[in-house]
């Protein structure tokens, strides 16, 4: 069991990502699964339906109902699930946690006019623009907490 301190062993150089095991193969026949992406993520909030009206408002997503009164947000071909930590529902995470999220959308749109939109919107940048790594290359990116805590990243990718 981990017990939550962080082994700074194991951290990666946030420059350094050469693959760690067996690297994916995409349609070579090698019997290997292709995953091509993510459809949705779910956020676990205390009020799914505030949730989604920030991730609306902040991000200009749509709000779609989704399960028992619950909220989604779609952003391009991306959406995230807002779930209430206490949900009794099917096939959840094994202890759903408000404010535990770590979630990073990618942008179109010029980092910096990210960074003015939040603050226009009234919401602090609390990292960025900063250069990382993403799973297609460079990038630069702003960090925000959404209301409920989870830490969300916009990326633009050069």
């Amino acid at each position: 069991m981990h017990d939550g301190s962080k082994d700074q062993s194991i951290e990666p150089d946030p420059g350094d990502f050469s693959p760690i095991g067996p690297s994916a193969t995409h349609g070579t026949g090698d019997g290997r699964m292709r995953i091509t992406g993510i459809d949705h993520v779910v956020l676990y909030v205390a009020d799914p339906v505030e949730a989604a009206a920030f991730y609306g408002d902040v991000l200009d997503g749509e709000v779609l109902p989704y399960g028992d009164g619950w909220r989604a947000v779609q952003l391009g071909e991306t959406r995230i699930n807002f779930r209430p930590d206490d949900a009794d529902a099917y096939l959840v995470a094994e202890a759903p946690t408000a404010g535990a999220g770590d979630v990073c959308l990618v942008t179109d749109d010029a980092i910096d006019d990210v960074a003015d939109r939040l603050d226009d919107r009234g919401v602090e940048v609390v990292e960025g623009p900063v250069e990382r790594q993403g799973a297609r290359g460079a990038m630069t990116s702003v960090y925000f907490y959404d209301p409920e805590g989870n830490l969300v990243e916009v990326a633009e990718y050069e």
